[in-house]
């Protein structure tokens, strides 16, 4: 079996090179390859075609704030919403730098390509996954209505379910899996593939209750790093809701000024 993979962020880089054609100098791809990193090729030739659509509309040359506006949405959501959804994304992002998960390579809230609003983490793939780590990318997956619960008083929204590719969804269906395909929550027996991890947990009873502890162990586990980590969550939000993408690198260098137990740099007093 063949399995293609979705472009990295230098693969998108270079098809995104090869549709601006010239008209962009190399230096301002970098970024924006950043912020569609496992996008289609098809998205990224829609992402250039829309950009076009810009320059043209504006009587101009391509330019590369065309991409970025062509990428992110224009209309404003109710603040109230754009916070949630904000604060949703940080939590994703500050729970997997707090436990170590994967690479973060950007959040970005209004998207017009692929999910609207996403964080995209990309796990080590230095060893095969083991329940550790798989509990760790089930409790990342859990940490956007983490971040609701801790930081909004009207609790977690719907946005974190609802579809087959949501954070429950998925994290549902990997602790599934724990027990269920891969042999790593007690028993040895092969009992079903991760495709029809969900299916089983729908009607099995007792698998639901086993399922449903784990997710609720994992997702007290969430909101304890999010409450430890509360002021680096506001803040990346914050930039967030301000500039509507962040680079991995930027929210790294946020949660390293804003963790807890950071030194706090005193002010020299000359007398």
């Amino acid at each position: 079996m063949v399995r293609l993979e979705r472009a990295d962020a230098a693969g998108v880089e270079n098809m995104l090179r090869f549709h601006v054609n010239g008209d962009l100098p190399d230096r301002h791809l970098p970024e924006i390859a950043a912020m569609m990193e496992r996008s289609t090729g098809a998205e990224i030739m829609a992402l250039v075609r829309e950009a076009r659509r810009i320059a043209r509309h504006a009587g101009r040359p391509l330019v590369a704030g065309d991409l970025q506006a062509a990428l992110l949405m224009t209309e404003k959501l109710p603040l109230k919403t754009d916070w949630r959804i904000c604060a949703h994304e940080a939590g994703h992002a500050v729970t997997a730098l707090a436990i170590g998960y994967g690479r973060v390579s950007h959040c970005v809230v209004g998207a017009r390509t692929g999910n609207a609003n996403r964080t995209l983490i990309l796990p080590h793939e230095e060893d095969l996954p083991t329940r550790r780590t798989i509990e760790d990318g089930a409790t990342v997956l859990l940490g956007g209505r983490a971040a609701e619960r801790v930081l909004l008083a009207s609790g977690e929204s719907i946005g974190g379910g609802g579809a087959e590719d949501s954070d429950i969804a998925l994290a549902t269906e990997a602790i599934a899996s724990v027990h269920l395909a891969w042999g790593l929550g007690g028993n040895v027996a092969y009992l079903s593939s991760r495709k029809e991890a969900l299916e089983a947990v729908r009607y099995d009873r007792l698998l639901r209750e086993l399922v449903e502890a784990d997710l609720q162990r994992l997702q007290g586990r969430a909101e304890k790093i999010v409450k430890a980590h509360r002021n680096v969550v506001v803040e990346v939000a914050k930039a967030l809701q301000n500039r509507r993408h962040l680079s991995g690198d930027a929210v790294y260098a946020i949660f390293e000024q804003h963790r807890p137990g950071r030194p706090v740099r005193r002010k020299q007093v000359s007398t």
